[in-house]
């Protein structure tokens, strides 16, 4: 079969072309197609002979042809409300011709840290000194997990200075992280300077290990803070269970994570405790393609070694048990890996 061929139509075109019937035209990538078209074929398979396309097989209608509304149907939402933006989203408004949407900005968070006994990394550590590992991992989390401007500020065990980091903490945050001072001792100073400064307490201390003295509370303008524990692993487990989701649901996002997935246990999982037990662990997939968990290491509260090589938590009920090889198991995935 062969056809004359009536011209070309190059990307960019703006002239509306018509293409008689039984006749053919050279189209390229990103042209539109012209009335009367019904098929479009690879040059690769056709061959040019004296003006006229000749083809070595016969061409069904609509061959490589995107119909209009093909991909989206009239009436159809595009991009729920709620929806975190994803590349391919912004690609599909993109493409819709959306110049321009309403969007909840991330949110603001200030970490402070507290307690005499901290060292920025990299300076020289003296006895009695520990570096600050929990405002660089808080840090690096809350980008991870969606926060837009993340300010650090250390603290010494003062009441009255931290009340005022506080205050000040407060006026161009979203959300304020103290680090240190939740529990009960002489030196605990986050949660009467917190009350101090007007935020109203929401709860103080969890049935759960690690992260028991968490606090969180709302000032009366909506401003959110949590008092997290000086442990690092206890900060980064309330951080990734609790924090996290705050952020989520301050950024607008329908349904916040971290939404709890299932897995098999692939050793033993022990609480010997009656509260909620959180255990770092790594999760694979087997040959099976079922997601198979176990323990990362040490699951002692100042422990990151076992956290810096895990990418999930597995919950575990508050009651004395032991999970099973084999049993099933929730995890929160922690979105970092």
């Amino acid at each position: 079969m062969s056809l004359p061929v009536e011209g070309e139509i190059r990307a960019g075109d703006t002239a509306r072309r018509e293409l008689p019937a039984g006749a053919a035209i050279r189209i390229m990538t990103g042209a539109p197609l012209p009335d009367g078209a019904d098929a479009v074929v690879k040059q690769e398979v056709v061959t040019l002979d004296s003006g006229r396309a000749v083809f070595s097989a016969p061409v069904d209608p609509w061959t490589a042809v995107n119909r209009a509304g093909e991909e989206i149907e009239p009436g159809r939402v595009l991009v729920e409300a709620g929806t975190r933006l994803t590349p391919p989203s912004v690609g599909l408004l993109a493409a819709m011709g959306v110049g321009s949407i309403k969007a909840c900005a991330r949110p603001r968070v200030s970490v402070i840290s507290t307690g005499d006994e901290l060292v920025c990394p990299g300076e020289q550590r003296g006895h009695g000194k520990i570096f600050d590992s929990v405002s660089p991992m808080l840090a690096s989390a809350l980008k991870v997990w969606g926060a837009g401007e993340v300010k650090l500020c250390r603290c010494r065990d003062d009441e009255q200075t931290l009340s005022a980091q506080l205050e000040s903490s407060l006026v161009d945050s979203d959300l304020v992280l103290a680090v240190g001072g939740v529990s009960v001792g002489d030196y605990d100073f986050t949660v009467p300077a917190m009350l101090g400064t007007g935020i109203g307490r929401i709860f103080h201390g969890i049935s759960q290990k690690p992260g028991k003295p968490l606090f969180f509370g709302v000032d009366e303008s909506g401003r959110c803070a949590f008092g997290l524990p000086g442990n690092p692993a206890s900060a980064l487990v309330c951080a990734a269970v609790y924090v996290r989701t705050a952020l989520e649901l301050m950024a607008g996002v329908g349904e916040p994570a971290p939404e709890t997935s299932c897995a098999i246990a692939g050793a033993e999982l022990v609480n010997r405790t009656g509260r909620t037990r959180f255990l770092r662990v790594t999760v694979r997939i087997n040959a099976s393609g079922v997601r198979v968990c176990v323990p990362a290491g040490g699951q002692g509260s100042y422990m990151l070694s076992s956290f810096a090589v895990s990418d999930a938590l597995a919950e575990l009920p508050p009651e004395p048990v032991t999970t099973g090889r084999g049993e099933r198991v929730d995890i929160y995935p922690l979105g970092w890996s």
